[in-house]
Protein backbone atom coordinates (compact mmCIF):
# COMPACT_ATOMS: atom_id res chain seq x y z
CA UNK A 1 0.00 0.00 0.00
CA UNK A 2 1.20 3.43 -0.10
CA UNK A 3 0.18 6.13 2.58
CA UNK A 4 -0.29 9.44 1.38
CA UNK A 5 -1.29 12.89 3.92
CA UNK A 6 -3.95 14.71 2.31
CA UNK A 7 -5.86 17.90 2.80
CA UNK A 8 -8.84 19.14 0.77
CA UNK A 9 -9.07 16.02 -1.39
CA UNK A 10 -5.23 16.29 -2.64
CA UNK A 11 -2.52 13.70 -2.39
CA UNK A 12 0.76 14.55 -0.74
CA UNK A 13 4.17 13.68 0.60
CA UNK A 14 4.26 12.79 4.44
CA UNK A 15 6.08 14.56 6.75
CA UNK A 16 8.34 12.56 8.84
CA UNK A 17 6.79 13.09 12.62
CA UNK A 18 3.68 12.10 11.07
CA UNK A 19 5.21 8.77 8.99
CA UNK A 20 7.07 7.95 12.62
CA UNK A 21 3.77 8.32 14.58
CA UNK A 22 2.15 6.50 11.92
CA UNK A 23 4.59 3.40 12.33
CA UNK A 24 3.04 2.33 15.88
CA UNK A 25 -0.44 1.32 14.24
CA UNK A 26 -0.87 -2.45 14.50
CA UNK A 27 -2.41 -2.77 10.63
CA UNK A 28 0.80 -2.78 8.98
CA UNK A 29 3.53 -5.72 8.95
CA UNK A 30 5.88 -3.08 8.01
CA UNK A 31 5.84 0.93 6.84
CA UNK A 32 8.95 2.39 5.22
CA UNK A 33 9.46 6.06 3.66
CA UNK A 34 11.88 7.01 0.75
CA UNK A 35 12.45 10.07 -1.17
CA UNK A 36 14.79 11.14 -4.01
CA UNK A 37 18.01 12.50 -4.06
CA UNK A 38 21.59 13.09 -6.21
CA UNK A 39 24.76 12.35 -5.13
CA UNK A 40 28.50 13.54 -6.41
CA UNK A 41 30.38 10.08 -6.60
CA UNK A 42 33.77 9.75 -6.74
CA UNK A 43 35.17 6.58 -9.18
CA UNK A 44 38.59 5.41 -10.88
CA UNK A 45 37.60 7.04 -13.68
CA UNK A 46 35.96 10.52 -13.24
CA UNK A 47 33.22 11.94 -10.59
CA UNK A 48 29.57 11.10 -11.77
CA UNK A 49 26.58 12.76 -10.15
CA UNK A 50 24.06 9.76 -9.23
CA UNK A 51 20.59 9.83 -8.59
CA UNK A 52 19.64 8.20 -5.55
CA UNK A 53 17.20 6.90 -3.03
CA UNK A 54 16.96 7.18 0.51
CA UNK A 55 15.36 4.83 2.02
CA UNK A 56 14.72 3.53 6.24
CA UNK A 57 15.76 0.50 6.94
CA UNK A 58 13.67 -2.48 5.69
CA UNK A 59 12.53 -0.98 2.28
CA UNK A 60 13.73 -3.37 -0.02
CA UNK A 61 12.93 -6.30 2.03
CA UNK A 62 9.37 -5.47 2.03
CA UNK A 63 9.00 -5.20 -1.41
CA UNK A 64 10.35 -8.47 -2.24
CA UNK A 65 14.11 -7.28 -4.10
CA UNK A 66 16.83 -9.49 -2.74
CA UNK A 67 20.08 -9.03 -2.80
CA UNK A 68 22.80 -10.00 -5.19
CA UNK A 69 25.23 -9.28 -3.13
CA UNK A 70 25.87 -8.70 0.66
CA UNK A 71 22.74 -7.50 2.91
CA UNK A 72 20.21 -4.64 3.35
CA UNK A 73 20.24 -1.93 5.86
CA UNK A 74 20.29 -3.03 10.00
CA UNK A 75 17.57 -1.24 11.87
CA UNK A 76 20.11 0.40 13.88
CA UNK A 77 21.58 2.16 10.30
CA UNK A 78 18.67 4.49 10.15
CA UNK A 79 20.03 6.80 13.02
CA UNK A 80 22.18 9.85 12.53
CA UNK A 81 26.01 9.11 12.95
CA UNK A 82 25.62 5.43 11.60
CA UNK A 83 23.89 5.64 8.36
CA UNK A 84 27.29 6.26 6.40
CA UNK A 85 26.93 3.01 4.52
CA UNK A 86 25.18 2.40 1.23
CA UNK A 87 23.10 -0.37 -1.58
CA UNK A 88 24.28 0.02 -5.17
CA UNK A 89 22.09 -1.74 -7.86
CA UNK A 90 23.11 -4.18 -10.08
CA UNK A 91 23.14 -2.16 -13.29
CA UNK A 92 25.47 0.62 -11.24
CA UNK A 93 27.44 -2.27 -9.71
CA UNK A 94 28.43 -3.54 -13.20
CA UNK A 95 29.05 0.16 -14.21
CA UNK A 96 32.02 0.26 -11.07
CA UNK A 97 33.86 -3.15 -12.82
CA UNK A 98 31.19 -6.10 -11.23
CA UNK A 99 33.60 -7.05 -8.48
CA UNK A 100 32.30 -9.14 -5.95
CA UNK A 101 34.50 -7.11 -3.64
CA UNK A 102 33.06 -4.10 -3.53
CA UNK A 103 31.02 -4.98 -0.56
CA UNK A 104 32.90 -4.28 2.18
CA UNK A 105 34.70 -0.98 0.88
CA UNK A 106 34.23 2.37 0.71
CA UNK A 107 32.82 5.18 -1.79
CA UNK A 108 33.63 8.62 -1.66
CA UNK A 109 29.46 10.17 -2.24
CA UNK A 110 29.92 14.05 -1.04
CA UNK A 111 33.19 13.94 -0.01
CA UNK A 112 32.52 11.10 2.57
CA UNK A 113 33.55 7.81 2.81
CA UNK A 114 30.01 5.22 2.78
CA UNK A 115 30.26 2.00 3.14
CA UNK A 116 29.01 -0.58 0.38
CA UNK A 117 27.02 -3.23 2.51
CA UNK A 118 25.12 -4.38 -0.58
CA UNK A 119 24.30 -4.88 -4.27
CA UNK A 120 20.59 -4.98 -5.12
CA UNK A 121 19.36 -8.20 -7.64
CA UNK A 122 18.87 -7.34 -11.24
CA UNK A 123 15.70 -6.74 -12.76
CA UNK A 124 12.82 -4.32 -10.99
CA UNK A 125 15.52 -2.19 -8.90
CA UNK A 126 17.38 -1.37 -12.40
CA UNK A 127 14.23 0.30 -13.42
CA UNK A 128 13.19 2.34 -10.74
CA UNK A 129 15.20 5.12 -11.53
CA UNK A 130 18.20 5.39 -9.05
CA UNK A 131 21.68 4.45 -8.68
CA UNK A 132 22.51 3.63 -5.21
CA UNK A 133 20.37 3.64 -1.93
CA UNK A 134 21.41 5.23 1.51
CA UNK A 135 19.54 4.90 4.75
CA UNK A 136 17.14 7.57 5.69
CA UNK A 137 17.96 8.73 8.72
CA UNK A 138 15.81 11.62 10.43
CA UNK A 139 17.75 14.50 12.09
CA UNK A 140 16.01 16.23 15.05
CA UNK A 141 15.41 19.46 12.77
CA UNK A 142 13.39 17.03 10.48
CA UNK A 143 11.04 15.40 12.41
CA UNK A 144 8.64 17.92 12.44
CA UNK A 145 4.58 17.86 11.34
CA UNK A 146 4.83 21.05 8.64
CA UNK A 147 7.30 19.79 5.94
CA UNK A 148 5.65 16.95 3.58
CA UNK A 149 8.64 15.47 1.69
CA UNK A 150 8.81 11.62 1.59
CA UNK A 151 6.49 8.79 0.70
CA UNK A 152 5.10 5.86 2.60
CA UNK A 153 4.92 2.49 1.44
CA UNK A 154 3.38 -0.37 3.66
CA UNK A 155 2.61 -3.77 3.81
CA UNK A 156 -0.50 -4.91 5.67
CA UNK A 157 -0.66 -7.72 8.07
CA UNK A 158 -2.65 -11.06 6.36
CA UNK A 159 -5.83 -10.37 8.17
CA UNK A 160 -6.14 -6.70 8.25
CA UNK A 161 -8.40 -5.19 4.87
CA UNK A 162 -7.96 -2.15 3.06
CA UNK A 163 -11.25 -0.67 4.66
CA UNK A 164 -9.72 -1.58 8.50
CA UNK A 165 -6.48 -0.05 7.86
CA UNK A 166 -8.27 3.37 6.78
CA UNK A 167 -10.63 3.33 9.49
CA UNK A 168 -7.20 2.90 11.47
CA UNK A 169 -5.34 6.06 9.94
CA UNK A 170 -8.49 7.87 10.40
CA UNK A 171 -8.54 7.58 14.04
CA UNK A 172 -4.44 8.17 14.14
CA UNK A 173 -4.65 11.17 12.26
CA UNK A 174 -7.49 12.66 14.02
CA UNK A 175 -5.55 12.08 17.15
CA UNK A 176 -2.58 13.80 15.49
CA UNK A 177 -4.70 16.89 14.85
CA UNK A 178 -5.70 17.40 18.15
CA UNK A 179 -2.41 16.81 19.49
CA UNK A 180 -0.66 19.63 17.32
CA UNK A 181 -3.67 21.61 15.97
CA UNK A 182 -1.46 24.11 13.94
CA UNK A 183 0.25 21.68 11.74
CA UNK A 184 -2.37 18.96 11.42
CA UNK A 185 -5.87 20.57 11.85
CA UNK A 186 -7.24 19.40 8.12
CA UNK A 187 -4.57 16.58 7.56
CA UNK A 188 -5.68 13.10 7.17
CA UNK A 189 -4.53 9.72 5.78
CA UNK A 190 -5.10 8.48 2.44
CA UNK A 191 -4.24 4.33 1.75
CA UNK A 192 -4.54 2.89 -1.58
CA UNK A 193 -2.77 -0.08 -3.35
CA UNK A 194 0.52 0.51 -4.83
CA UNK A 195 -0.04 1.55 -8.84
CA UNK A 196 1.79 3.42 -11.10
CA UNK A 197 -0.76 6.77 -10.78
CA UNK A 198 1.09 9.03 -9.01
CA UNK A 199 0.82 12.31 -10.65
CA UNK A 200 -1.53 14.79 -9.76
CA UNK A 201 -5.36 13.61 -10.55
CA UNK A 202 -5.54 16.71 -12.77
CA UNK A 203 -2.48 15.58 -14.77
CA UNK A 204 -3.79 12.43 -15.35
CA UNK A 205 -7.37 13.65 -17.07
CA UNK A 206 -5.39 15.56 -19.38
CA UNK A 207 -3.20 12.94 -20.41
CA UNK A 208 -6.12 10.67 -20.96
CA UNK A 209 -7.14 13.72 -22.92
CA UNK A 210 -4.22 14.04 -24.69
CA UNK A 211 -4.30 10.15 -25.68
CA UNK A 212 -7.93 10.37 -27.03
CA UNK A 213 -6.70 13.44 -29.11
CA UNK A 214 -4.07 11.30 -30.47
CA UNK A 215 -6.38 7.88 -31.15
CA UNK A 216 -8.30 10.22 -33.01
CA UNK A 217 -5.09 11.71 -35.34
CA UNK A 218 -4.40 8.53 -35.82
CA UNK A 219 -8.04 7.53 -36.81
CA UNK A 220 -8.03 10.39 -39.57
CA UNK A 221 -4.60 8.66 -40.91
CA UNK A 222 -5.75 5.39 -41.21
CA UNK A 223 -8.73 6.50 -43.30
CA UNK A 224 -6.74 8.34 -45.46
CA UNK A 225 -4.40 5.42 -45.92
CA UNK A 226 -7.48 3.29 -46.52
CA UNK A 227 -8.38 5.65 -49.20
CA UNK A 228 -5.09 5.50 -50.64
CA UNK A 229 -4.69 1.96 -50.91
CA UNK A 230 -8.46 1.58 -52.58
CA UNK A 231 -7.40 4.61 -55.14
CA UNK A 232 -4.29 2.45 -55.80
CA UNK A 233 -6.81 -0.66 -56.31
CA UNK A 234 -8.69 0.77 -58.08
CA UNK A 235 -5.68 1.70 -60.54
CA UNK A 236 -5.10 -1.99 -61.02
CA UNK A 237 -7.94 -2.94 -62.78
CA UNK A 238 -6.08 -3.67 -65.70
CA UNK A 239 -3.49 -5.75 -63.76
CA UNK A 240 -5.97 -7.74 -62.18
CA UNK A 241 -7.70 -8.44 -64.89
CA UNK A 242 -4.52 -9.82 -67.02
CA UNK A 243 -4.04 -12.15 -64.21
CA UNK A 244 -7.66 -13.32 -63.92
CA UNK A 245 -7.32 -13.89 -67.85
CA UNK A 246 -4.37 -16.24 -67.21
CA UNK A 247 -5.71 -17.77 -64.65
CA UNK A 248 -5.56 -16.43 -61.47
CA UNK A 249 -8.04 -17.32 -59.01
CA UNK A 250 -9.79 -14.66 -56.63
CA UNK A 251 -8.17 -15.94 -53.56
CA UNK A 252 -5.15 -15.57 -55.10
CA UNK A 253 -5.37 -12.26 -56.14
CA UNK A 254 -6.96 -11.45 -52.55
CA UNK A 255 -3.74 -13.25 -50.89
CA UNK A 256 -1.54 -10.99 -53.36
CA UNK A 257 -3.33 -7.33 -51.92
CA UNK A 258 -3.17 -8.69 -48.41
CA UNK A 259 0.50 -9.73 -48.57
CA UNK A 260 1.32 -6.38 -49.86
CA UNK A 261 -0.96 -4.20 -47.01
CA UNK A 262 0.32 -6.50 -44.55
CA UNK A 263 3.94 -5.63 -45.42
CA UNK A 264 2.92 -2.26 -45.38
CA UNK A 265 1.88 -2.43 -42.34
CA UNK A 266 4.80 -3.57 -40.67
CA UNK A 267 7.38 -1.98 -41.94
CA UNK A 268 4.80 1.31 -40.99
CA UNK A 269 4.19 -0.37 -37.30
CA UNK A 270 8.34 -0.69 -37.04
CA UNK A 271 8.75 2.89 -38.17
CA UNK A 272 6.24 3.63 -35.38
CA UNK A 273 7.49 1.56 -32.76
CA UNK A 274 11.50 2.84 -33.40
CA UNK A 275 10.31 6.49 -33.32
CA UNK A 276 7.90 6.04 -30.31
CA UNK A 277 11.11 4.45 -27.73
CA UNK A 278 12.91 7.19 -29.11
CA UNK A 279 10.62 9.74 -28.54
CA UNK A 280 9.99 7.75 -24.87
CA UNK A 281 13.90 7.53 -24.14
CA UNK A 282 14.30 11.53 -24.76
CA UNK A 283 11.60 12.18 -22.51
CA UNK A 284 13.09 10.40 -19.91
CA UNK A 285 16.39 11.75 -20.30
CA UNK A 286 15.14 15.14 -20.11
CA UNK A 287 13.31 14.38 -16.89
CA UNK A 288 16.57 12.40 -15.23
CA UNK A 289 18.52 15.81 -15.86
CA UNK A 290 15.86 18.09 -14.25
CA UNK A 291 16.18 15.88 -11.21
CA UNK A 292 19.23 16.13 -10.96
CA UNK A 293 19.71 19.67 -11.47
CA UNK A 294 16.45 19.83 -8.52
CA UNK A 295 17.24 16.99 -6.68
CA UNK A 296 13.67 16.31 -4.86
CA UNK A 297 11.47 14.46 -3.24
CA UNK A 298 8.56 15.09 -5.27
CA UNK A 299 6.47 12.66 -7.09
CA UNK A 300 7.68 13.43 -10.87
CA UNK A 301 11.26 12.92 -10.20
CA UNK A 302 10.84 9.73 -8.36
CA UNK A 303 8.75 7.72 -11.05
CA UNK A 304 9.56 9.46 -14.32
CA UNK A 305 12.39 6.91 -14.84
CA UNK A 306 9.52 4.74 -15.19
CA UNK A 307 8.84 6.27 -18.51
CA UNK A 308 11.83 4.34 -19.86
CA UNK A 309 10.77 1.68 -22.35
CA UNK A 310 14.06 0.02 -20.62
Amino acid sequence: MVVWSTVNGHRNGVSAGDFLDWQQSKSYQQLTAWTGASFNVATQDQPRQLIGRRTTPGHFDMQGIPMFLGRDFLPQEGVPGKDQVLILTYKLWNELGAGRSIVGHTLQVDGKPYLVVGVLSPGLADRLGFDMAPPLAFTPQQINYNDHWILVMGRLKPSVTLQQVQSDMNVVTSHLAAANPKSNTGWSALVEPLKNDFLPLERIHNLWFLLGAVGFVLLITCANVANLLLAKAAGRQREIAIHTSMGASRSQIFLQFLTESLLLAALGGALGVAFGNFLLCVVAMVLKASCRRKPTSNSTCLFSPLLSPQ
